[in-house]
């Protein structure tokens, strides 16, 4: 192959991959050892690489701005540790961009929902499902940041003619349900992300103690269920344990929600019932990977009145695949792929 000084002195390298073909590469290159070659069908442009200078390494922002600085950020240079490494961190699984790229219909779907109730004061629910992997969180999660600004005179909030008291502005509760030792510990977490004090936390701090799953006939006997159930109707507060006399609406996100499955499924009919009690102001928004959790695994819903309409996330096209990929390389000074590139990798 090519020296690292022939690499350092080229303005442009032809390269191609092919898998499993034998011959001469590009300047008389032989096959790599994992069948590929190199061959004049890509064009592809080079920049002499910045040698390192040692000591710590630089944030990738700062390091591709002092390229920029000095001329040498406008292309892409492969040869370049910290390039690669920047393009590497762009389209990593763990960095999250900006936006669901490919779920803007659903999207929509689950935001309508929400303001639709909060806008009419009514209540309602939803299920979302779909594979892992499919922007489902990330749906939720900008889900969760339109409910947080609801009537604020925003454009995010609905807008002015929207705007309300901040003590009427909806209050949110968004849960990894995965995160819990244990699925009653959900109405714990709701009831602490509303702003209020879960009723076993105040017995820890008076010296009593709260009443186990085993202690009680059913879900509806412990006292952050009723706890939760006043918050909803608007007859108790939740931060000072007072009355409030008809409270702000409340929306609750539960990311994971098969973590909450238990034999008699007792804990996700009372979160999918919250909305149907009497004078409730109450959005319960529940994401699971389960495609049939309603209907399999909650029968008795629809028979209740508290079915939730279901959202599916299906797997992804090439076109939302290639539109995410572009949607992550954008954010850096230079083309790291060509498009036919992209669409090959999509």
């Amino acid at each position: 192959g090519n020296t690292a000084q022939e690499v350092h002195e080229a303005q442009d390298v032809t390269c191609k991959t092919s898998r499993g073909a034998e011959g001469e590469g590009a300047g008389g290159s032989g096959g790599s050892d994992d069948g590929f070659i190199l061959d004049h069908s890509l064009q592809l442009s080079v920049i002499p690489p910045i040698s390192s200078t040692g000591g710590d390494a630089q944030p990738i922002s700062s390091s591709i701005g002092d390229r920029s600085a000095h001329g040498l950020g406008t292309r892409f240079n492969p040869a370049d540790p910290a390039h690669l490494f920047a393009a590497k961190a762009a389209l990593h699984a763990s960095i999250a961009p900006g936006s669901a790229r490919g779920r803007e219909s659903e999207r929509k779907s689950v935001v309508d929902m929400i303001t639709k109730c909060l806008k009419t004061g009514g209540s309602g629910s939803m299920y979302v499902c779909g594979l892992p992997g499919t922007g489902k969180s990330m749906t939720i999660s900008e889900a969760a940041a339109a409910a947080q600004c609801w009537g604020d005179g925003t454009k995010a909030g609905g807008g002015p003619k929207n705007a309300v008291a901040k003590s009427e502005r909806p209050r949110v509760a968004a849960i990894n349900c995965m995160a819990l030792v244990e699925p009653r510990q959900v109405f714990d977490k709701i009831i602490e992300a509303l702003g209020g004090v879960p009723p076993s936390q105040a017995e820890t701090a008076g010296g009593g103690g709260g009443r186990s799953m085993g202690e009680v006939m059913n879900i509806t006997q412990l006292a952050e269920v009723d706890f939760l159930r006043q918050i909803v109707q608007g007859t108790r507060d939740g931060r000072d344990g007072g009355r409030a006399g008809g409270g702000p609406p409340v929306v609750v996100l539960l990311d994971e929600m098969d973590s909450l499955v238990t034999k008699a499924q007792g804990i996700l009919y009372e979160l999918f019932g919250l909305p149907t009690l009497q004078g409730s102001r109450c959005v319960v928004v529940g994401v699971a990977n389960s495609i049939n959790l309603v209907e399999m695994t909650l029968p008795r819903l629809k028979a209740r009145g508290c079915e939730p309409s279901v959202i599916r996330f299906f797997a992804y096209n090439k076109d939302q695949l290639k539109a995410m990929l572009t949607q992550r390389l954008s954010g850096l000074p230079w083309a790291v792929f060509e498009d036919v590139g992209l669409e090959l990798c999509a």
